[in-house]
């Protein structure tokens, strides 16, 4: 039961979204000062184009996929939906990449 006002809550954004198809935007990062730059920018841009097409927006959700040295938060996720996972290691690259 504990789906149930979510369940409620995407049928009634079905009936007055006919013809909606939302898609969930992943976007894959390292916690590099660039690539939060980037990740800040991307984001920014997301967030704008969601907001204008209102509750019929395609763009239901952003999540960036971060990878960092073990896995440690980079500060950006108060900023931006992010889940942290450990960064390969220059060894584990040379060997299979």
């Amino acid at each position: 039961a504990s789906n149930a006002p979510a369940a409620a809550e995407s049928a009634s954004v079905a009936e007055r979204c006919p013809g909606r198809r939302p898609y969930h935007t992943v976007l894959t990062a390292t916690g590099s000062n660039y690539q939060q730059w980037q990740a800040r920018i991307m984001y920014y841009h997301w967030k704008k184009h969601s907001d204008a097409g209102g509750a019929c927006s395609d763009m239901a959700a952003f999540t960036r996929l971060c990878a960092t040295p073990g896995g440690v938060p980079d500060g950006l996720q108060d900023e931006i939906p992010t889940l942290f996972t450990v960064e390969l290691s220059a060894g584990v690259l040379a060997k299979h990449f």
